[in-house]
């Protein structure tokens, strides 16, 4: 019965529906994580309006969850032909291409991105991660240090500064970068566990200790291998 319901509106759709229905109908399911049914409606969408922009980003949305990540890179390049302005397609393809690892491609789209929209706490965020991926640490930095005014309580903000401030070697901030993390979210492994090796960095062994152990506890997994080499002996 579900199936004859699902043809049922597949065939209701394609008889009577505009390009915005279609559209509407594919964003519903791309909610219901239904990626590729998601498609067929974005599809018939396209054939009947193919000018509009969002379906395209949409679309673009489908192929990402869908690990597609070159078909997505490709759809949000035509919505971002069909309309410059919008920044959400900068931002997506951004995302897609750092799912390829492309990272100098992907800054490119994130800057791109916030030129058009500058107070937008993710861009901030992602840009920085891709900085640090091309070891422009002080970049990174700067760029986590925009996300945390847009968003105080980000812990990922923090964490990434934390990081970038490790990379530059300045231990002590990184340290207190890492524990502002752990007060937004006290079970993050991954907190705990660069709190401890940046305390190591600080010459703090007892508390670094006390920190990957608890990162262990939290299942971190490299926290075991370093507890057993640099806390038991």
């Amino acid at each position: 019965m579900k199936y004859f319901n699902l043809i049922f509106v597949l065939v209701f759709f394609a008889c009577s529906s505009s390009s915005e229905a279609f559209l509407e109908k594919g964003k519903s399911l791309l909610e219901e994580q239904k990626y590729e049914v998601a498609l067929e409606f974005l599809e018939k969408a396209i054939r009947k309006d193919p000018k509009n922009a969002e379906t395209y980003n949409v679309r673009g949305v489908a192929y990402f969850n869908l690990q597609k990540y070159p078909e997505a890179v490709s759809d949000y390049g035509k919505a971002i032909q069909l309309d410059s302005l919008d920044y959400k397609p900068y931002l997506n393809r951004g995302l897609a291409k750092v799912a390829l690892q492309n990272w100098s491609e992907a800054k490119e789209d994130f800057t791109k991105a916030i030129q058009l929209q500058a107070n937008e706490f993710d861009l901030y965020l992602n840009r920085g991660r891709v900085n640090f991926e091309l070891q422009d640490f002080e970049a990174s930095k700067a760029d986590f240090e925009k996300a945390i005014a847009l968003a105080p309580q980000s812990l990922e903000a923090y964490f990434g500064r934390g990081n970038a401030l490790f990379s530059l070697q300045k231990y002590p901030e990184s340290v207190a970068d890492f524990q502002q993390a752990i007060k937004l979210d006290p079970k993050s492994a991954k907190s705990f566990y660069a709190l401890g090796v940046a305390e190591l960095k600080t010459e703090a062994k007892e508390s670094a200790c006390l920190h990957l152990k608890r990162a262990e506890q939290l299942k971190h997994p490299q926290a075991k291998d370093v507890v057993q080499q640099i806390c038991n002996q």
